[in-house]
């Protein structure tokens, strides 16, 4: 059903998260596994969302909604940044005329001289 990780046997791709060689899934072994008495976060966000973005602690109705697995209802993996967003410089979000220096507010990629990351060329 797509969940199989490292190692697990698999007949071809549609049993594994990532690919199956030689009948053994390569997918990543997790990083991390989130504490079972933790309750899950996000429940909305990505619970049964099947994009795989969800991140260390988000609820997760099977691995399809996580970037690494879901264990026991909770994505492992990456936590998230607790870094705050850098702040942009005013004037070119939403312009689209393909100006926007670097660091200035984007919303499409369209806004900047290169790529939108982020909301931030």
């Amino acid at each position: 059903n797509g969940n199989g990780a490292l190692g697990d046997c698999c007949k071809d791709q549609r049993d594994c998260i990532n690919q199956c060689i030689k009948g053994k899934c390569n997918s990543p072994k997790p990083t991390s596994v989130p504490n079972p008495n933790t309750t899950c976060t996000n429940k909305s966000t990505y619970f049964g969302k099947k994009r795989g973005n969800g991140l260390y602690g988000d609820c997760c109705k099977d691995q399809r909604d996580c970037v690494n697995q879901c264990v026991g209802g909770i994505c492992n993996g990456p936590r998230r940044s607790t870094t705050p967003a850098p702040s942009c410089i005013d004037g070119y979000k939403g312009k689209k005329k393909g100006n926007g220096p670097k660091n200035a507010c984007c919303s499409t990629q369209a806004d900047c001289r290169e790529d939108c990351i982020r909301g931030v060329c």
